[in-house]
């Protein structure tokens, strides 16, 4: 069980860096791609690493 705990961690951070690369370019002046898009990215991103970091210490409790 371990294992899918590391996993759903690892997966966790990802989307966590996807979230803050878009944020950066969310900064950066221009228009492509739409700042539009970007939000959604960021909203999308953001969630989907709170909800396996979250899965990963439901994870964490219940096999210690």
């Amino acid at each position: 069980m371990s294992e899918i705990t590391i996993i759903l961690f690892a997966v966790s951070i990802l989307f966590l860096a996807g979230m803050v690369y878009n944020i950066s370019l969310h900064a950066r002046p221009g228009f492509f791609p739409p700042k539009r898009i970007l939000k959604q990215r960021i909203k999308l991103l953001g969630c989907a690493g709170i909800i396996f970091a979250l899965i990963g210490f439901l994870f964490m409790l219940l096999t210690n």
